[in-house]
């Protein structure tokens, strides 16, 4: 079963989250793999970045093993913003992201993610 939108989808009861660029160029996708969170990058037809354990470290809790997802907020972003220097007048901020909210089973350890595609 898998329920998508164009930009962002999710599938596998909400197992894993799926995010592509703007061009439709780079698609990210989150994972819980077991009890591990991974990610993974792909360009085109070439995955670019392999399957890979997400590591962050908490205050008291150095471990990224069982966590669940919550919710995820999905938005795009579409933005120009001037440099103060440079060859360029005005630089164009373009992305799709997700808020992915996480929470640790058997704790009460809760995190935001916030993944963003350019």
């Amino acid at each position: 079963l898998l329920l998508s939108s164009p930009a962002i989808s999710k599938a596998e009861e909400d197992r894993t989250l799926t995010i592509t660029s703007p061009d439709g160029q780079l698609v990210y996708t989150l994972a819980l793999s077991g009890t591990r969170l991974q990610y993974a990058v792909d360009r085109g037809e070439e995955r670019i970045i392999q399957p890979s354990s997400l590591g962050m470290v908490f205050a008291g809790n150095d471990t990224m093993d069982n966590f669940e997802f919550l919710s995820t907020e999905e938005s795009f972003h579409d933005q120009e913003w001037s440099p103060a220097w440079g060859v360029k007048k005005s630089v164009r901020d373009r992305y799709r992201s997700a808020l992915v909210r996480l929470r640790q089973s058997g704790s009460d350890m809760r995190c935001d993610l916030e993944v963003r595609v350019y």
